[in-house]
This record gives C-alpha cells, sequence and structure tokens, in this order.
C-alpha cells in the first residue's frame, strides 16, 4: 500500500510540475487577437500608404504633369501608374514614380493620348 501512495505522489507532483511550467511557455511570444493581420502586414500596409502619398505628392509637384489624370495604387512597394495623359508625360511619370524612396518596382499602365495641335 506504501509503494501505491508514493506512486501516486510522483504522478501528482509530475502533472503538478507541469502545470506550473506551462505559463512560461508563452514567454517572448505576442498575443494576437483572431481576425487581425499580422505585425508585418500591418506595417506593410503603411508603407504601402505613405509610399503611395510620396508618389501622388512628386507627380503632382512636377509642373510637367497632368498628376490628377493620374491613379497611383501600391502593393509591397510596387507601384502602379494608370490613367490617360499626354503621350509625352508617360515616361515622365515613370521617371519621377522611380526616383521615390522605397519604391521597388513601377508598372506604368499610363495610356497616351495624342496632344491636341495647337
Amino acid at each position: 500500500m506504501n509503494t501505491f501512495r508514493i506512486a501516486r505522489f510522483l504522478v501528482l507532483a509530475t502533472y503538478g510540475a507541469a502545470a506550473l511550467s506551462l505559463p512560461a511557455c508563452g514567454e517572448g511570444v505576442e498575443p494576437t487577437t483572431q481576425g487581425s493581420a499580422p505585425p508585418s502586414h500591418l506595417q506593410q500596409q503603411v508603407n504601402d500608404a505613405e509610399l503611395k502619398s510620396r508618389v501622388n505628392a512628386a507627380l503632382t509637384a512636377d509642373g510637367h504633369l497632368k498628376a490628377d489624370a493620374i491613379t497611383v495604387t501600391v502593393k509591397k512597394g510596387e507601384v502602379t501608374l494608370a490613367g490617360v495623359v499626354p503621350v509625352e508625360q508617360i515616361a515622365r511619370a515613370d521617371d519621377v514614380a522611380r526616383r521615390i524612396d522605397g519604391v521597388a518596382v513601377v508598372i506604368n499602365a499610363l495610356r497616351g493620348t495624342a496632344t491636341p495641335a495647337s
């Protein structure tokens, strides 16, 4: 009977030690909320939004571009320019976007219109 008590004590002591050590398993791990984006994804969204703002500002600041006709989208540092502008502005808009720090790639989907004769 004494052996049974010792064995039961050892089993309970083992389970107790394991239960006490479980809270330490999560140390250093950031809690997440179900359905929320991972922090790196959120950071990328902020960076993309900031990059879009900087590209739009640079296009607007260039006095030779019809910036209001250019739509800028950004995903993971990849900038897409879309819209219809005079043909001679397509390459210039591309160049302006490429000069912005943080732009990884420029996809130039701008379409050109003929400049009316003056």
